[in-house]
Protein backbone atom coordinates (compact mmCIF):
# COMPACT_ATOMS: atom_id res chain seq x y z
CA UNK A 1 0.00 0.00 0.00
CA UNK A 2 0.84 3.53 -0.50
CA UNK A 3 2.00 5.60 2.72
CA UNK A 4 -1.34 7.75 1.55
CA UNK A 5 -3.54 5.59 3.19
CA UNK A 6 -6.70 8.01 4.05
CA UNK A 7 -10.56 7.40 4.24
CA UNK A 8 -11.07 4.60 6.55
CA UNK A 9 -15.06 3.99 6.68
CA UNK A 10 -17.64 2.93 9.28
CA UNK A 11 -19.54 0.27 7.44
CA UNK A 12 -22.15 -1.59 10.04
CA UNK A 13 -22.41 0.31 13.37
CA UNK A 14 -25.21 0.60 15.96
CA UNK A 15 -28.16 2.33 15.56
CA UNK A 16 -27.67 6.02 17.35
CA UNK A 17 -29.53 4.76 20.84
CA UNK A 18 -28.89 0.82 21.10
CA UNK A 19 -30.57 -1.43 23.94
CA UNK A 20 -27.39 -3.81 24.29
CA UNK A 21 -24.60 -3.58 26.02
CA UNK A 22 -22.53 -5.18 23.49
CA UNK A 23 -22.07 -2.83 19.63
CA UNK A 24 -20.55 -4.56 16.42
CA UNK A 25 -18.71 -2.61 13.68
CA UNK A 26 -17.36 -3.37 10.70
CA UNK A 27 -14.76 -1.07 8.76
CA UNK A 28 -13.33 -0.68 5.77
CA UNK A 29 -11.22 1.38 3.37
CA UNK A 30 -10.82 2.60 0.03
CA UNK A 31 -7.15 1.48 -0.56
CA UNK A 32 -8.14 -2.04 0.98
CA UNK A 33 -6.43 -1.68 4.13
CA UNK A 34 -7.62 -5.32 6.07
CA UNK A 35 -5.78 -4.16 9.28
CA UNK A 36 -7.36 -1.49 11.64
CA UNK A 37 -6.79 0.73 15.25
CA UNK A 38 -9.49 1.54 17.70
CA UNK A 39 -10.01 3.84 20.56
CA UNK A 40 -13.40 4.01 22.34
CA UNK A 41 -14.10 6.60 24.46
CA UNK A 42 -10.90 7.92 24.09
CA UNK A 43 -8.70 5.73 26.07
CA UNK A 44 -5.95 6.89 27.61
CA UNK A 45 -3.90 3.46 26.36
CA UNK A 46 -4.73 5.75 22.68
CA UNK A 47 -5.21 3.35 19.83
CA UNK A 48 -4.97 -0.68 19.88
CA UNK A 49 -5.17 -2.97 17.07
CA UNK A 50 -8.93 -3.67 16.10
CA UNK A 51 -10.37 -6.54 13.56
CA UNK A 52 -12.35 -5.48 10.65
CA UNK A 53 -15.36 -6.92 12.61
CA UNK A 54 -15.25 -5.26 15.78
CA UNK A 55 -17.40 -6.38 19.12
CA UNK A 56 -17.19 -4.38 22.27
CA UNK A 57 -18.73 -5.85 25.22
CA UNK A 58 -20.04 -4.74 28.59
CA UNK A 59 -20.57 -1.31 27.54
CA UNK A 60 -21.98 0.95 30.28
CA UNK A 61 -25.11 3.30 29.95
CA UNK A 62 -24.70 6.61 28.14
CA UNK A 63 -22.98 8.25 25.79
CA UNK A 64 -19.34 6.49 23.64
CA UNK A 65 -17.40 7.69 21.00
CA UNK A 66 -15.32 4.84 18.74
CA UNK A 67 -12.72 6.31 16.59
CA UNK A 68 -11.21 3.83 13.67
CA UNK A 69 -8.47 4.21 11.57
CA UNK A 70 -7.00 2.23 8.55
CA UNK A 71 -3.52 0.42 8.67
CA UNK A 72 -1.62 -0.67 5.59
CA UNK A 73 0.93 -3.78 5.75
CA UNK A 74 4.32 -1.19 6.28
CA UNK A 75 2.39 0.69 8.99
CA UNK A 76 0.98 3.77 7.67
CA UNK A 77 -2.18 5.18 9.34
CA UNK A 78 -5.40 6.76 8.10
CA UNK A 79 -4.11 10.74 9.62
CA UNK A 80 -8.11 11.27 9.96
CA UNK A 81 -9.64 8.85 11.65
CA UNK A 82 -13.37 8.16 11.19
CA UNK A 83 -15.91 8.55 14.36
CA UNK A 84 -18.91 7.32 15.61
CA UNK A 85 -20.76 8.49 18.29
CA UNK A 86 -23.76 6.80 19.70
CA UNK A 87 -25.69 5.86 23.47
CA UNK A 88 -25.88 2.76 25.18
CA UNK A 89 -29.68 2.66 26.96
CA UNK A 90 -30.44 -0.56 28.43
CA UNK A 91 -33.11 1.27 30.89
CA UNK A 92 -36.79 1.46 29.57
CA UNK A 93 -37.71 4.90 28.07
CA UNK A 94 -40.67 6.81 29.56
CA UNK A 95 -44.02 6.62 28.30
CA UNK A 96 -45.04 9.21 26.65
CA UNK A 97 -48.70 10.00 24.80
CA UNK A 98 -51.66 11.78 24.41
CA UNK A 99 -54.77 10.81 25.04
CA UNK A 100 -56.70 13.22 22.82
CA UNK A 101 -59.22 16.13 23.27
CA UNK A 102 -62.62 15.20 25.42
CA UNK A 103 -65.40 14.11 23.28
CA UNK A 104 -63.22 13.30 20.35
CA UNK A 105 -61.57 10.67 18.68
CA UNK A 106 -61.04 7.14 20.64
CA UNK A 107 -59.26 8.77 23.73
CA UNK A 108 -56.77 6.83 25.64
CA UNK A 109 -53.59 6.79 28.23
CA UNK A 110 -50.62 4.99 28.77
CA UNK A 111 -48.26 3.81 31.46
CA UNK A 112 -45.28 2.61 32.08
CA UNK A 113 -44.38 0.27 35.15
CA UNK A 114 -41.85 -2.08 35.73
CA UNK A 115 -40.46 -1.70 32.25
CA UNK A 116 -43.81 -3.04 30.80
CA UNK A 117 -45.81 -0.15 28.67
CA UNK A 118 -49.31 -0.16 28.82
CA UNK A 119 -51.46 1.17 26.37
CA UNK A 120 -55.50 1.80 26.97
CA UNK A 121 -57.77 2.70 24.86
CA UNK A 122 -61.50 3.63 25.25
CA UNK A 123 -63.71 3.29 21.71
CA UNK A 124 -66.97 3.56 21.14
CA UNK A 125 -69.45 2.29 22.77
CA UNK A 126 -67.44 2.13 26.49
CA UNK A 127 -65.13 -0.40 25.20
CA UNK A 128 -61.57 -0.18 26.24
CA UNK A 129 -58.88 -1.98 24.93
CA UNK A 130 -55.79 -2.69 26.75
CA UNK A 131 -52.39 -3.46 25.07
CA UNK A 132 -49.47 -4.68 27.13
CA UNK A 133 -46.02 -4.74 25.41
CA UNK A 134 -43.71 -7.58 26.67
CA UNK A 135 -40.43 -7.46 25.88
CA UNK A 136 -38.07 -10.63 24.97
CA UNK A 137 -35.62 -11.28 26.91
CA UNK A 138 -32.31 -12.69 25.12
CA UNK A 139 -29.53 -15.10 26.82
Amino acid sequence: MNANISDTTIAEHPQQVHSSRHSVFEFGSPTGATRFECQLDNAAAGFTDCDQVALFKNLSDGSHTLKVRAKDSAGNVDPTPVEFTWTVDTQSPPATCNPGEPGGEPQGGCASSGGQPTLVLSLLGGLFLVLTARRRRSS
